[in-house]
């Protein structure tokens, strides 16, 4: 079964060994998937973190070679627009992004975004 997976549950799933049990537990046995900027807001959240000092740089690293060696196919954005754009009054372009994704592969979106979660609560898995 394939899942779209978001930036919010890569950062997490990369960083919070602590409290990622439910994110690994709902992506075993799954075939992972997102919009190819997943690349550029991940990127976003771990530098975030480490400007802030929430994580060393070391650690930051380390979480961004694992995250260029995993294993999410990532689709264009282009095919998506339309679908997206129809979105704009529930949720950010960024979210839409991901909701579109799913809802072209007719499968659930993951997330730790509880806002994005309640804006779509036929597609999300809030983890």
């Amino acid at each position: 079964m394939t899942l779209v997976i978001d930036a919010s549950a890569v950062a997490d799933l990369l960083l919070r060994e602590e409290d990622s049990a439910a994110l690994i537990g709902a992506i075993q046995g799954h075939d992972l998937v997102a919009p190819e900027m997943l690349v550029a807001e991940t990127l976003s959240v771990i530098r975030g973190w480490t400007r802030s000092g929430a994580i060393s740089t070391e650690r930051a690293r380390g979480a961004l070679d694992d995250f260029s060696h995993g294993d999410i196919e990532l689709f264009g954005l282009a095919p998506l627009l339309p679908r997206a754009f129809e979105l704009r009054d529930r949720v950010s372009a960024y979210d839409a992004m991901y909701v579109a994704l799913a809802e072209h592969l007719g499968c659930a979106l993951l997330t730790r975004d509880a806002r994005l979660a309640r804006a779509v609560p036929e597609l999300a898995v809030y983890c």
